[in-house]
């Protein structure tokens, strides 16, 4: 199979012979990697590793198996254990072999490497639920059965699919075997994530990094492609566009013609939201710029790769207008001209085929003039199918950077391959569309794939036991499917034969269509055929589906416009012919040979949906659930409504009922009898025969009845969750008894070294009794001492102790402690005193030490709290005998000695720090209560105090540059003091900023003024353009022609910018220059000066409060010389309006309309501009005469 567009997963991961994931198509060798034994996985706390043992744990954080509930049919039930262990950050959970995932939305620090290791190579139940564990799960099945993986990762947007995925990849490239090449092939791996994150992941209302595009491409990136053009309220385009303006050089965006203000470009603006404080495109930028490199391509291919970047934000700033016969013209030249030089193809071509349609009538090729709706349709698809068609190129060279092809594996095409489908989750939303009815017919098919493959393991597993197989009850959703796909009487038969047929085809006729035909499906439901209690809840224009996760009303509108969404024929042509190699390879000529329509975008979703239930039945599937806890995305926090809502439309209650119709709990013979042995005196400590038999002896012993359990061919087979947890609670008391029982021998040596006097020898303290005895209560050697043997932890402890404690000198507690941590076993089991030399170091921790063991140095707690250098003297013998001289009597003196003086000591220290803090507390407590007072002995102290305080955090908090109003609140007393402190600050402030600016900026920040003067809170573009730094000229003098500058004389151009123009009779849209000189505006056309206003003829300036560009230039009506008001279009319409109120010195006259603009046409003729708001910039000619415009509104004022 190969991968079609995909992103992360579409194609494959291939342990291949390099031993690396790779996104190849589905055929790439998988070579055995060595099984490396896992450490002991840890619970959450410490201790606990495998399922069963963390059930003695359940009721604080539930079960990590939720087929063990014991009301599994309870929503409410599995909800609260999802709780629980999110409450502890356990935030994975099983349905089986199904893992449940809740985003915690902070770094758990659970993906480490040495977490990778840990879930290598072992049993899936032997540890706690993780993604690791499935990885690692599926890996060893492709590598040891032969057959092809897939792990299908499904949530709604912000619940970690793209996270789980970058996981899953970073497990496979930092865990598979990578001789020679291999760490390039991981490194290309590794970098292709933040690539195809920029180009395919975008900013929505509920995630800021979500994947928009999926993994497998050809599902649904038809109708996710529309983001390039619209974006709701609050969601942002793809990420690419804007790390590109943030982070690109300064000559990279001079020559693709982009200015770094989001603002300028119609396409990022829809969403207002061009800036998100969770995500920085500037170091984004980096990331991604340094990863085309690494993934392989050439420095010609980035530049090419940008220049489709920029030219579909050039295509969303290309305007159209109305001429006389109402047919689209292309206004924005500049536009134009950078589109041309981008997409590497012919100006006056391009301008054609956004402005006509090619027909084929007979065989014969017409063109057909296109009306401003049928203009930006036209401009909008060109733009979708620039963007997606290059997404796909992209995915495809990520896969060839990653492929396999090593010379001694010729046969790598034709094995085992692992695939990821990270796919969007069931969705329902307050208004539903084309696009959520396409995401969950998706759902609905892979819901139906998944029970029945659920089923089905179920079964063979059954089978493979024998074992008697029980026909499951379950809600089958065929008929759910079958009702959006069937052929010609199906959901999506009926819309594209709506979208086909000659006539008025509207979303109400598809609707009426719906209505006739499917009328009578017990899943379908619109206001015609409900009845009168449920007609309230649906509208004239919705229809209603009942999906195997509830009901979904979905709006008609729009249908038939985004099914229908079309390249014509000659934007096709067009592209074909591009210069650029990545437009060439993305539009290729063939498709201009297919005569036939092309498909629709449901039917071309169906086809690709088809195709990959095809593609997964073929595989062994592995599923992820993603779920999100929250919409403020807070850690820490779970809404019970939202994580119910995810839980119903995910399907886990049928899938846990399902997997719960037989046997809850199943394991091998092996690991059960292993587990449970001590439980029965007959296999305790060991059985000698088959496990399987051991078992039987076992469960006979605990009483298991019939109807409890069966007993397989190699598991046994337990029906209910209770009978587990009884055999659990029986195992953990069982243990406690076996530890007071059997307590380690050498507990009790102490009597015998107090009543014989002497030191032990190295063989006569026994060995601990059992291994695992010894790893429930670590010694502090075998955590400080690595090379220490167990059998010679305790001699070396009392030997140890006993030396210290008997040794007739000062023995400074640094000394023991190094002696502790480096002396050799034998030289510290050697009986009689030890004189190490003094050191002058405390002793305050063992490396590697676990405070939290009960069971590490208890008779040692003293020694932290020796303070440096100090030393003890732990008795005087008066002789040179060894350890074993003088009597126990004496020895009791001189500790009971030692220890009174210490405890002196340490009471006295103790006192005296407390008489401190509360002559201090008591001081601080009577300044509070006096602090209004005049200053007097009694508040001296707090006062001080407070202002000390109020000045270091002061210091601490100073703004930072002049904007910054923010100054800390004072104390009353410093109340005065502090206003003189913040005028000094702001007067330093606006010094040196004054100081730094420069002519230039100078004049920039004069222009902004005036500006802001002018057009704020007043014009609705005006925001957008706060931003934008005003450019000295918009033309250079190259672009001027030399007959119009030789008219010009000595005048100078201090301004140019090309505008359009609109005739007063017809308002036909015309490209002209508008030039400021010192005295006049001056309106150019080509070589030719049309109009010269002077500014003392210039009455006036008027312009809308909308977000259009238009404005009209007011003359005086007895001018002769003048033709009359100049209405005029420029894209820097701000900018344009404030240099010519500057110029002309009229800034008062500046008018801002609503509704309307009259100007003067001539002699006896006036004009009116009609301006009303709409959702995309129009401006045509309206019936009544009237130029009428329609703009879209930005902000609401």
């Amino acid at each position: 199979m190969r991968q079609r567009g995909s992103g992360l997963g579409g194609g494959g991961l291939d342990p291949s012979a390099r031993g690396f994931p790779s996104f190849q198509p589905l055929d790439a060798a998988a070579k055995p990697r060595p099984a490396t034994p896992s450490p002991g996985a840890l619970g959450s706390d410490g201790v606990r590793v495998t399922m069963e043992s963390a059930l003695t744990a359940r009721d604080r954080v539930g079960v990590q198996d939720f087929v063990l509930l014991e009301n599994f049919t309870s929503e409410a039930a599995f909800i609260e254990n999802l709780r629980r262990r999110f409450r502890e950050n356990l935030i994975y959970t099983y349905i089986g072999p199904v893992l449940v995932s809740v985003n915690p939305y902070r770094d758990l620090q659970i993906y480490s490497r040495q977490h990778m290791e840990r879930y290598r190579g072992v049993s899936f139940y032997e540890v706690p639920p993780h993604l690791f564990a499935v990885a690692d799960t599926v890996y060893r099945a492709l590598r040891t059965e032969r057959r092809d993986q897939a792990v299908m990762i499904s949530g709604e947007s912000g619940a970690g699919k793209t996270e789980a995925t970058k996981r899953l990849l970073q497990f496979y490239a930092e865990t598979c075997p990578a001789p020679e090449r291999g760490g390039a092939v991981r490194d290309r791996l590794l970098q292709s994530n933040p690539v195809l994150e920029a180009f395919g992941n975008a900013k929505t209302l509920r995630n800021d990094n979500s994947s928009r595009f999926g993994k497998y491409m050809d599902v649904q990136f038809d109708f996710k492609k529309s983001r390039v053009v619209h974006q709701n309220h609050g969601e942002r385009n793809f990420h690419i566009f804007y790390q590109l303006l943030e982070g690109g050089e300064e000559e990279t965006l001079r020559r693709l013609g982009l200015e770094r203000n989001p603002q300028s470009y119609l396409y990022l603006v829809k969403g207002q939201c061009a800036k998100v404080s969770s995500i920085n495109d500037k170091s984004d930028w980096k990331v991604v710029r340094k990863a085309l490199t690494v993934i392989d391509f050439t420095e010609d291919e980035v530049e090419d790769l940008l220049s489709i970047v920029a030219s579909v934000l050039h295509l969303g700033n290309t305007h159209f207008a109305a001429d006389e016969e109402s047919n689209a013209q292309v206004t924005t030249e500049h536009q134009l001209k950078y589109l041309s030089r981008l997409l590497g193809v012919e100006g006056l071509t391009l301008r054609e085929a956004l402005t006509h349609r090619k027909i084929i009538a007979k065989g014969e090729e017409l063109l057909s003039p296109l009306n401003l709706e049928q203009a930006a349709y036209a401009r909008d698809a060109l733009a979708k199918a620039v963007y997606s068609r290059t997404f796909t190129w992209l995915v495809e060279k990520i896969n060839r950077s990653l492929a396999s092809k090593d010379a001694e594996s010729p046969s790598w095409r034709g094995t085992t391959v692992l695939g990821l489908l990270d796919i969007y989750g069931f969705e329902v939303f307050q208004h539903n569309s084309f696009e959520q009815f396409c995401i969950n017919y998706c759902n609905e098919k892979l819901q139906q794939l998944f029970i029945e493959l659920t089923l089905k393991s179920e079964q063979e597993e059954y089978e493979a036991e024998g074992i008697a197989w029980e026909p499951v009850q379950y809600f089958n959703n065929k008929i759910i499917c079958d009702l959006v796909e069937e052929k010609f009487k199906g959901i999506i038969s009926i819309l594209d034969e709506e979208c086909l047929r000659p006539g008025e085809a509207t979303d109400l006729t598809f609707l009426e269509k719906l209505e006739d035909t499917v009328k009578p499906h017990p899943h379908f439901l619109t206001h015609k055929l409900a009845d009168q209690r449920t007609r309230k809840s649906l509208g004239r224009g919705e229809f209603r589906l009942l999906h195997y996760a509830g009901e979904v009303t979905y709006s008609v509108t729009g249908f038939l416009d985004k099914n229908n969404d079309l390249l014509f024929r000659n934007l096709k042509e067009t592209m074909c012919g591009s210069e650029n190699p990545i437009m060439s390879r993305c539009f290729d000529r063939s498709e201009l040979s297919d005569k036939k329509r092309p498909e629709t975008v449901a039917t071309q979703f169906k086809m690709s949906l088809l195709q990959l239930v095809e593609i997964l039945k073929s595989k062994e599937p592995a599923y992820i659930r993603c779920i999100k806890p929250n919409d403020a995305k807070q850690p820490g926090r779970c809404d019970e409504v939202l994580v119910r809502h995810q839980v119903k439309y995910l399907g886990l209650m049928e899938n846990l009922r399902v997997r719960r119709a037989g046997f809850a709990y199943r394991r091998k013979y092996e690991a059960f009898l292993q587990r449970y042995k001590s439980l029965c005196p007959e296999t305790w400590p060991t059985w000698a025969g088959r496990p399987q038999d051991g078992v039987a002896v076992l469960i006979r012993h605990l009483g298991y009845k019939p109807e409890e359990y069966k007993m397989g061919r190699t598991k046994i087979f337990i029906r209910f969750p209770k009978t587990l947890f009884a055999t659990e609670d029986a195992l953990e008391v069982r243990r406690q008894s076996l530890g007071e029982r059997e307590a380690p021998p050498f507990l009790s040596q102490w009597d015998l070294f107090w009543g014989a006097g002497r030191l032990p020898s190295p063989g006569s303290l026994p060995r601990p009794p059992s291994a695992a005895l010894s790893r429930s209560r670590p010694s502090v050697c075998s955590l400080c001492c690595p090379w220490m043997h167990p059998e010679h932890v305790p001699t070396v402890l009392c030997s140890l102790l006993l030396s210290f404690i008997y040794s007739p000198f000062t023995y400074p507690l640094s000394s023991f402690s190094h002696s502790l941590i480096h002396a050799t076993p034998r030289a510290l089991t050697a009986p009689g005193p030890q004189r190490v030399p003094p050191s002058s170091g405390p002793l305050t921790s063992f490396p590697n030490h676990s405070h939290e063991d009960p069971g590490c140095l208890e008779g040692l707690s003293l020694a932290a709290e020796i303070p440096p250098g100090e030393a003890i003297r732990f008795g005087d013998q008066g002789s040179s005998g060894g350890a074993g001289s003088g009597t126990r009597a004496g020895q009791h003196g001189h500790g009971e000695e030692t220890e009174s003086w210490w405890r002196g000591t340490l009471g006295r220290r103790k006192a005296a720090k407390r008489k401190w803090a509360a002559q201090t507390i008591r001081r601080l407590l009577r300044g509070f209560i006096l602090r209004h007072a005049p200053r007097c002995p009694e508040n001296a102290f707090f006062l001080d105090h407070v202002r000390a305080s109020f000045l270091l955090n002061l210091r601490r908090q100073l703004p930072r540059n002049v904007l910054d109003t923010s100054w800390p609140t004072p104390p009353p007393a410093l109340h005065e003091a502090s206003e003189l402190l913040r005028e000094l600050c702001k007067k330093n402030m606006v010094w040196k900023y004054c100081r730094s600016i420069s002519p230039e900026w100078k004049q920039q920040l004069q222009q902004k003024a005036v500006a802001s003067e002018i057009f704020k809170g007043k014009k609705d573009n005006y925001p957008q353009s706060v931003p934008r730094l005003f450019i000295s000229t918009r033309l250079g003098t190259d672009e001027i022609s030399p007959r119009v500058l030789q008219a010009l004389g000595s005048e100078t151009i201090q301004y140019a910018v090309p505008v359009v123009k609109y005739d007063r009779k017809g308002y036909k849209a015309r490209s002209r220059q508008l030039l400021l000189t010192p005295s006049a505006v001056v309106i150019v056309e080509e070589a030719k000066v049309k109009q010269r206003i002077d500014y003392a003829n210039l009455t006036g300036i008027s312009v809308s409060s909308l977000s259009d560009s238009l404005f009209v230039l007011h003359v005086q009506r007895e001018d002769n010389k003048q033709k009359g008001d100049v209405v005029l279009q420029s894209d820097h319409v701000i900018e344009t309006l404030t240099k010519t109120a500057l110029s002309a010195d009229r800034v008062s006259n500046v008018s801002i309309n609503q509704g309307s603009i009259a100007f003067a046409g001539g002699p006896g003729r006036d004009g009116i501009i009609d301006f009303t708001p709409g959702s995309e910039l129009l401006i045509t000619k309206a019936k009544n005469g009237h130029l009428a415009v329609v703009a879209p509104r930005l902000n609401s004022r």
